[in-house]
């Protein structure tokens, strides 16, 4: 109904969103001209609702953030492609759900966003051997994981520019491939111990292996063997951090 307004209007993605599928929608004004604020009916009510509440706020922060009430009060939007990665998933999963995301979905502060993330970046990120790291050193909310961009990602050895690079891609191009085979199901339906359809089981053992093998491993490495290479790796990575002056 109001041209103007429809120009901003923008996915919003939280973990509810990306796992389950719900659909949710922003105004995203980052761009907007005043003079196309000011002339959008839609946008000058909501807007305006907008900074009544901040100025009802008791936080002088909220307070102070009504002289741009247009805008989110934060904005950690990337402008590239991105990983969505929510920061809680539930322990029963073999993977954490995530998916590649373009710069025009807007991610809420449910996400942990990988900004420039690549088919590559999925692939690692998406493969049991960061799940096992994930096991290992991130925190829990009740029983299901918690990750942290500091600790989970931030302090997670990535493989040394591997061989195997373009096999690993492929095989998480099959990930993918193998998701959009069933396009009325929500990452929670497919990644449900119970319900993950044969196809994508088959195309993700396929990136394990990739994956594995990338960090030197066989492919039937148990999880206390990859800990032992991650940890190896890690303490190689962060030795200059800690030596002795």
């Amino acid at each position: 109904a109001d041209p103007v307004a429809a120009k901003f209007l923008r996915k919003l993605l939280g973990a509810q969103e990306l796992i389950n599928g719900d659909v949710r929608y922003c105004l995203w004004l980052v761009d907007a001209e005043p003079g196309e604020i000011r002339s959008s009916p839609e946008l000058t009510r909501r807007i305006g609702e907008v900074r009544a509440m901040r100025l009802a706020s008791k936080k002088q922060m909220t307070k102070d953030d009504a002289a741009t009430p247009h805008l989110f009060q934060e904005n950690r939007q990337p402008r590239t492609a991105y990983l969505a990665v929510p920061r809680v998933s539930s322990e029963s999963r073999r993977y954490v759900p995530m998916a590649l995301m373009g710069p025009d979905v807007i991610a809420n502060d449910a996400l942990l966003t990988v900004t420039d993330a690549t088919v590559y970046t999925f692939a690692i990120l998406h493969s049991s051997v960061f799940m096992v790291w994930n096991a290992a050193v991130s925190g829990r909310l009740e029983s299901r994981f918690r990750i942290s961009a500091e600790i989970t990602y931030n302090n997670f050895p990535w493989p040394d520019d591997p061989a195997n690079k373009t096999q690993i891609e492929a095989a998480a191009q099959a990930v993918l491939d193998a998701r959009d085979n069933h396009p009325g199901a929500s990452l929670a339906d497919l990644y449900d111990p119970l319900a993950m359809p044969r196809d994508l089981v088959e195309a993700h053992q396929k990136l394990d292996r990739e994956v594995l093998i990338a960090y030197g491993l066989k492919p039937g490495a148990t999880e206390s063997e990859i800990l032992a290479i991650l940890f190896t790796r890690y303490s190689g990575l962060t030795a200059d951090l800690f030596t002795e002056e």
